[in-house]
């Protein structure tokens, strides 16, 4: 029952591995077969402590025979159960199979050897972390494992080498690998030569040794080292050139904005180390660049600062003498509000520093003391009593010449330059004339308000509307509801009680009666133009605008009115030139017969416009907001396919049509794809490649018998132009200007054809990272690699063979080994055996836990357990309420969450946290069931972390639906969010500030619209844990009746 055979590859199916595991404990047979057949269920699903060292042994001797061939599909192996495997004793198994090892293997013995602390192989780690051409995590590790075994002499020539290479070394190594060898390896000397000399970080990236600048930091050995690495880092931010418009080092800038961590340590430690010079450079130097010194776990920088009243005055003078020093001799800084640069000041004067500035009035040279009078200046002034303030401090200064004469510069009023006297009378003059355009109004308005209020009938009367002027009053009240509500004026008529408040409620149904009545007394017009200049008439609008208050009022409008008034309804809102109007709909869902062949004729005159020209009808055919009558649907046909088509313009839009098409026939498929056959050779003997490429991906899209091969051919004829191959894969099937939006079903066959044309054309090895806005390159991978994975996806004999055959035919080894990986993991999750019959579910509930079977068992389980731990926080007598509210950052919730999921587990599933260097797309949390290959996400947010509530919709909606519900078996996933303070979030687009439980709410909303990512159906929805609830307060749990988590 455990084992089995699939396409000739023995495996243990996923969902029985953990239970394998399990059972291997109890029987030593069935461990070694388990090591013969599928080690990696042992190390992944096992108690790898258990196994012996003859065992552990052979279990890595099986896996590097596998490896090496590609017999063992990828898994990455978390840390804990290394660490379990790792022991000393194994390093003659290590150094047996190094050799043979590829690079993804000898990483997991480079982790094996820095967790079991295996000395006996430090020749090999050595070997690793100084070559130049080893795989940069393989570096990084081996240079983990050298510090993890204290090799002395291993980090020194570690270190050596990486000042000779620092120019060649990247910002997303260097960092690494100094860390590993400072202080031991490196002296704070040879590390900022290092940090001088290695290529800086880019931006936006999360690299460089900004990011490893509080380590390092911690890693000093004394206070003397702390003051040569703090001076250090700071001329390194300092360094010439500096940017333009800060003075900070221009190839530094990055590392500087980043020293908020370190600055904050080092504030800290002044405590004991005391204030030193260094500390003041490297605080200054965090003053003048971009760092964000908003910290969340602890005290800002700023707030420590202040906190320190000597490390503040000194750092203030500091900043004078640093100013005084950078500026021009005509401008000498004696003033504080000249020292200002694009950044923040530490040391901020307020009011508890008056003692002290009134004491520097005394000492120093004149410009300090100027300098002092300009702070007590400014404190005054933010004062209520600010001129008794400003007499005292004249009485104490009467003496000081300079010093009074500064003060009474001060005080006196600021002289008004001729401009600004200008500005103000032209203000002053805008402001009568707009005052008497009001009063004008205001005169007006109470005129119109005293004539309908006299005569609502004014609005009504079809006498009086059929004939300009008399639709006057409907037009005016139009325009000020448009204006007090700030809507469009085609749309604002449904709020026609907002005009009962000035005009009263007999007025405001009148209006609302006359909008009515205005669009079936007004005959439909047609727009007139005048060369490039349009003229409509206010009762055309007015009718519009009526049109739209009768179907906002009644959702079955249509269904009320007489045939003529369906055609007269019809002609407007065709004839009316403003877009497609909502209620046109309604009126071809009801009656198609009348206003079908009025939305077709204007069809047919978008049709034949020009190809940019403004097609709102066309634009709702192709989007799916036109219902498509039998009449329409041949109306539409004939447009594309038809002796008169304007195919050649309008490809984009045939293909956006026939997708949207129920069911095509094949007669009408069939004619549609040679229609695109035809001009498809047409456009490439012209050399018109957007028609080409667009006619290809109606041939991809509707007929991949036709498409593949017809790709093949074109590729083939244009292979010697430069670029073009990737030009073509990206605007077919690529991320972000795909023609194709999804690969079409298709044969297996036509599928291997369409990948091998692929990565013939999108070679791997000339991939290349992404850094800044994305390239043709980067649609071109994504668009290969979306094409390898429906291949994959597919199940079956003929897929496995597909991707095994590929495998074999790969140009390089590396590229054969992974294609036999993905082909034994096809046959992996092809062996699953099949779901338990009803008897089998119902006699295993009467005796056992009931087998979490399937994803959607697992979220609901999950679920409940979230749901019973935000009960617990209010109802319980006894809850970690306390130490949930108490948790500093995302990490202490992650840990905390695992182990309280953990202890409810009863069996039935794992706890997993997110791994320490992430091989693909890990949520924090990962739950896996142990009898199935099932498991959810969960992702975890802490709400005191600065989450704005469209980041929490982004984590929702791209970082958990589409980034960690990628694998087939981990479909479901779960966005936890906790609370631990009072808190309120902005909703944007309603003005609106929301609690906790309205986020929550808001989030779960969102989740239930979330039915697919990339890769196929998902289910996500959203948890809120409230550490701050009162006791009488109730728990943010989901409504029961939300989304059923099952995945069909």
């Amino acid at each position: 029952m455990i084992f089995a055979e699939k396409y000739n590859v023995h495996t243990v199916p996923p969902s029985l591995r953990p239970a394998a595991a399990w059972l291997s404990q109890q029987s030593d047979g069935l461990a070694r077969a388990l090591i013969e057949c599928e080690p990696i269920v042992l190390l992944a699903w096992g108690d790898p402590a258990a196994l012996s060292l003859r065992d552990r042994a052979r279990l890595l001797e099986v896996y590097a025979e596998r490896d090496v061939v590609g017999n063992l599909s990828d898994h990455h192996i978390d840390q804990r159960a290394l660490w379990m495997f790792a022991e000393p004793g194994l390093a003659d198994a290590i150094r047996a199979v190094w050799s043979g090892a590829g690079d993804s293997f000898q990483l997991e013995l480079l982790r094996i050897i820095e967790l079991g602390n295996i000395a006996a192989c430090l020749d090999l780690v050595r070997e690793v972390a100084l070559n130049m051409t080893a795989a940069r995590y393989n570096r990084i590790y081996a240079a983990r494992a050298l510090e993890a075994c204290a090799d002395e002499v291993g980090l020194r020539t570690l270190g050596a080498d990486l000042v000779a290479n620092a120019a060649d070394t990247g910002p997303a190594l260097a960092p690494s690998l100094a860390l590993a060898c400072f202080p031991r390896g490196l002296s704070v000397a040879q590390l900022i030569t290092v940090m001088d000399l290695s290529r800086p970080a880019r931006e936006y990236q999360v690299e460089g040794f900004g990011y490893a600048l509080e380590e390092l930091w911690e890693k000093c050995a004394d206070a003397a080292m702390r003051e040569s690495f703090m001076a250090s880092v700071a001329d390194l931010c300092f360094q010439l050139p500096h940017q333009d418009y800060d003075p900070v080092s221009a190839r530094h800038r990055i590392l500087a904005n980043h020293l908020s961590g370190m600055c904050r340590r080092a504030v800290l430690a002044s405590d004991v180390d005391g204030v030193t010079p260094a500390l003041i450079r490297l605080l200054q130097a965090s003053e003048r660049s971009r760092d964000d010194d908003r910290s969340d776990d602890e005290p800002n920088v700023y707030a420590l600062v202040q906190a320190r009243p000597e490390l503040k005055h000194r750092l203030f003078w500091a900043d004078v003498v640093f100013e005084r020093e950078h500026a021009s001799d005509d401008h000498p800084v004696v003033h504080f509000w000249q020292l200002w640069w694009h950044g923040r000041r530490y040391c901020q004067p307020t009011i508890a520093d008056q003692a002290y500035f009134e004491g520097r009035l005394i000492v120093g040279d004149v410009g300090d003391r100027r300098m002092a009078l300009s702070v007590l200046w400014v404190l005054a002034r933010e004062r209520e009593d600010a001129e008794t303030a400003l007499d005292a401090l004249a009485f104490q200064i009467q003496d000081q010449p300079v010093i009074a004469a500064d003060l009474a510069e001060h005080r006196a009023p600021r002289p008004r330059r001729e401009k600004e006297l200008e500005f103000e009378a032209k203000q002053v003059e805008r402001e009568e004339k707009r005052a008497q355009r009001q009063t004008r109004d205001q005169k007006t308005l109470l005129d119109r308000r005293a004539r309908l209020q006299a005569d609502p009938s004014l609005l009504t009367e079809p006498k009086r509307l059929a004939r300009w002027p008399g639709p006057l009053e409907l037009d005016q009240l139009t325009e000020w509801l448009a204006q007090a509500t700030k809507s469009d004026r085609m749309t604002v008529a449904d709020r026609w009680r907002d005009l009962e408040a000035a005009f009263g409620l007999p007025v405001a149904e009148a209006y609302r009666d006359g909008m009515k009545a205005i669009w079936r007394i007004t005959p439909p017009e047609r727009p007139v133009w005048n060369g490039g200049t349009r003229t409509v008439k206010r009762t055309t609008l007015l009718a519009a605008a009526g049109l739209a208050l009768e179907a906002s009022e009644d959702p079955r409008w249509v269904e009320h009115l007489s045939l003529p008034e369906v055609e007269r309804a019809s002609r407007h809102g065709v004839w009316g030139d403003h877009g497609y109007p909502e209620y046109l709909t309604d009126l071809l869902r009801v009656h198609p017969d009348i206003a079908a062949p009025l939305v077709l004729e204007e069809l047919g005159r978008e049709w034949r416009r020009t190809a940019n020209s403004y097609t709102p009808f066309l634009y709702q055919a192709e989007a799916g907001g036109l219902p498509i009558s039998p009449t329409l649907r041949a109306g539409l046909l004939a447009f594309i396919l038809g002796p008169d088509s304007k195919f050649r313009d309008r490809s984009g839009s045939a293909q956006q049509i026939m997708r949207r098409m129920e069911v095509l026939s094949e007669g009408e498929r069939t004619a549609f794809v040679r229609l695109a056959k035809r001009r498809f050779a047409r456009a490439e003997a012209t050399e018109d490649l957007d028609r080409t490429i667009g006619n290809l991906a109606i041939l991809m899209e509707f007929d991949a018998r036709v498409g593949v091969p017809a790709l093949e051919a074109y590729l083939e004829r244009t292979a010697d132009i430069a670029g073009h191959a990737e030009l073509v894969w990206a605007r077919l099937f690529g991320m972000s200007q795909g023609l194709v939006p999804r690969i079409a079903p298709m044969t297996v066959s036509l599928l291997s054809a369409l990948t091998r044309l692929a990565y013939l054309y999108v070679q791997p090895d000339k991939d290349v990272w992404r850094d800044g806005e994305l390239t043709r390159r980067d649609d071109a991978q994504t668009a290969r690699n979306a094409v390898l994975t429906r291949l994959i996806d597919q199940t079956g004999l003929a897929a496995h063979q597909a991707v095994s055959t590929m495998a074999d035919a790969m140009p390089s080894p590396h590229r054969s080994v992974r294609f036999r990986q993905l082909a034994r993991r096809m046959a992996e999750r092809d062996s699953e055996p099949p779901a338990w019959t009803e008897a089998q579910v119902r006699t295993f509930e009467v005796d056992h836990i009931a087998p979490v079977a399937s994803g959607a068992d697992l979220l609901r389980l999950v679920l409940a357990l979230l749901d019973e731990i935000a009960l617990r926080f209010v109802e319980a007598d006894t809850s970690s309420a306390a130490v949930v509210r108490s948790a500093v950052d995302e990490k202490a919730v992650q840990q905390w969450l695992a182990e309280a999921l953990e202890l409810r587990a009863g069996g039935r599933f794992r706890v997993h946290l997110e791994k320490e260097i992430v091989h693909g797309d890990l949520p924090d949390i990962t739950v896996s069931s142990t009898t199935s290959e099932a498991e959810v996400a969960i992702e975890v947010k802490h709400a005191g972390k600065g989450w704005s509530l469209p980041k929490l919709e982004f984590a929702l909606r791209d970082q958990l639906a589409e980034r960690y519900l990628k694998p087939a078996y981990r479909r479901h996933g779960v966005l936890v969010i906790s609370n631990h303070a009072p808190r309120q979030w902005i909703d944007k687009p309603s003005a609106r500030r929301l609690s906790f439980a309205e986020v929550i709410a808001h989030l779960q909303t969102q989740a239930a619209a979330i039915r697919e990512n990339a890769a196929g159906p998902i289910v996500a929805t959203v948890r809120g844990l409230d550490a701050w609830l009162s006791e009488t307060a109730k728990p943010v749990v989901a409504d029961v009746s939300g989304p059923d988590p099952s995945v069909d």
